[in-house]
């Protein structure tokens, strides 16, 4: 017989060390439709950050955790999960009935056992915090190459790398091209993931590797670049013609 208190689709538990559970758990626990969960977790969370509500306004990469608790959003931009650290959780369902709070605090215990035990779900700690980090590799490439807005933070494009650089705008249009194609051949040998933004085309680098290949090529490029262009900026001397 299937145990009540152990939802169908239970999450790790743990976050950095801190027991935590989401509000689809929570959901699941306690009988409640996850969408009246949603809804206390928001309105409690406010109220405890007196007023703050970093949820307004939808997905916003550098506000999507706050104090201990995080949360995401779906591909349109609505609000579809929040987790929760215990202190939370116990604040949020002390306004639920003496049974939902008793199937709460049952699980709450289930998830400081199965971690003081050195597993979670039967997996090694050790196997969770590598399957998390590689989802947030996974979530965060995702999200650099669909947002530009979000791969800004992270990267750079060759027109803004030349301008750190300070190479005069003038004449550069052919640097910018020569740049943009080893930079390109030099993140694919690192095995390096370039974001290309998809309203403009143009080719954004992360910066490391774009900071790597300015001190291992670029600066000779751009030294190259600068003295072609001294070059062409000197006209001949033309002997005028003899009447």
């Amino acid at each position: 017989m299937e145990n009540p208190k152990t939802p169908k689709n239970p999450s790790t538990g743990l976050m950095f060390g801190v027991i935590t559970m989401t509000t689809r758990e929570i959901a699941e626990v306690t009988g409640k439709q996850h969408k009246h969960v949603l809804r206390d977790t928001r309105e409690m969370l406010v109220q405890l950050w007196d007023g703050y509500d970093p949820f307004e306004g939808g997905p916003d990469l550098d506000h999507q955790s706050y104090q201990g608790v995080s949360w995401s959003y779906d591909g349109r931009g609505y609000l579809v999960e929040i987790r929760l650290p215990k202190r939370e959780v116990v604040i949020l369902v002390s306004g639920y009935d003496v049974h939902m709070r008793a199937k709460t605090v049952d699980r709450l215990e289930e998830l400081e056992t199965a971690a003081k035990a050195g597993t979670l779900g039967g997996l090694a700690i050790e196997q969770i915090v590598d399957s998390v980090a590689a989802r947030l590799d996974r979530m965060i490439d995702d999200r650099l190459a669909r947002d530009p807005r979000a791969a800004a933070i992270t990267a750079l494009s060759t027109r803004e790398l030349l301008d750190e650089a300070k190479v005069p705008s003038k004449g550069r249009r052919p640097l910018i091209r020569k740049a943009t194609h080893r930079l390109s051949a030099f993140c694919l040998s690192r095995g390096v993931t370039a974001y290309r933004c998809p309203r403009t085309k143009t080719w954004l680098w992360p910066k490391a590797a774009a900071e790597e290949w300015m001190d291992a090529a670029g600066r000779s490029l751009i030294a190259e670049h600068a003295a072609k262009q001294a070059g062409q900026s000197v006209l001949p001397f033309r002997k005028p013609r003899e009447a």
